[in-house]
């Protein structure tokens, strides 16, 4: 029996890459990189070195830290994800996102990443103002980080479209003069076309 070589068609109203059965939430978990979260926990390092894992307060503030900073850099993950959709829907891997596909909207990724950003500050507030400016001055310099290199891809994608299709139009530009030169050539050589144009001269 021949097996069919067609590739799959996603079912109508279903996102191209969407895994069937699997929910909104946790797309919208797999979007905020929780495999990236064990960076955070330099936050522990410092009841470490400063000799304070026997103290209550300081092991509850950095359990917060540590909690606020997963939320915040899941943010960052998220609205990276939501300004590079466009290219990552082009590229073979990246299109498997869940944003990029589309199971997870747009809208939901915005309002997601609004909520769990505030959420993150108000908590991070309650632990210290100074700790929730400290908190909002990373998460910024995080955006501004991630947003400029999109912004910097993106920008070398379409400076190198540019050549592309300015070096395509030069070429078909070129073969377009070459194919007049040889029009004209043709016109030129042809002993019956002189005599049609020294005819019409001569009638004029």
């Amino acid at each position: 029996m021949a097996r069919s070589s067609s590739s799959p068609v996603a079912a109508p109203g279903t996102a191209i890459g969407a895994v069937p059965g699997r929910s909104l939430a946790l797309d919208l978990l797999r979007s905020l990189r929780p495999a990236q979260w064990t960076k955070n926990l330099v936050v522990f390092a410092g009841l470490i070195f400063g000799k304070k894992l026997l103290d209550a307060a300081a092991v509850w503030d950095a359990i917060a830290a540590f909690v606020i900073f997963c939320a915040l850099s899941g943010v960052v993950y998220l609205v990276n994800d939501l300004a590079d959709r466009e290219s990552d829907r082009r590229h073979p891997l990246k299109a498997r996102r869940p944003i990029a596909s589309g199971a997870l909207p747009v809208k939901v990724a915005t309002g997601a990443a609004l909520a769990i950003g505030a959420a993150a500050l108000a908590a991070a507030y309650l632990v210290g103002p100074g700790f929730a400016a400290t908190m909002l001055a990373v998460a910024a310099a995080m955006l501004v980080a991630g947003l400029g290199c999109s912004f910097l891809h993106l920008g070398r994608g379409s400076a190198i479209m540019m050549l592309v299709r300015k070096r395509r139009a030069g070429v078909h530009g070129e073969e377009n003069g070459q194919e007049k030169n040889a029009q004209a050539c043709i016109a030129t050589s042809d002993p019956g076309d002189r005599h049609r144009r020294l005819a019409r001269k001569i009638h004029d």
